[in-house]
């Protein structure tokens, strides 16, 4: 996942989609990383993980992340 974030090098209002999010590790430090002012949605096709990946949002309020359990070929992105 840190390779993945340096690679991507995310900033403050960015607005980000990570496919197959699983348990949001990723996406929570990309969360991070674009703070208030962005925001990153979740995709994943296992609700078990998606379920861990929501619990984990909930004990950093701050960051600006959803999730949702769907097919990302089929989902209908913003």
């Amino acid at each position: 996942a840190e390779a993945t974030i340096k690679a991507l090098a995310p900033k403050p209002g960015e607005r980000i989609v990570d496919v197959g999010c699983g348990a949001g590790d990723t996406t929570l430090m990309i969360a991070d990383k674009v703070q208030a002012s962005g925001f990153v949605l979740g995709v994943d096709i296992s609700r078990p993980l998606l379920q861990r990946a929501t619990a984990r949002a909930v004990n950093t309020p701050e960051y600006p992340v959803r999730f949702e359990e769907a097919d990302a070929a089929a989902y209908p992105f913003e």
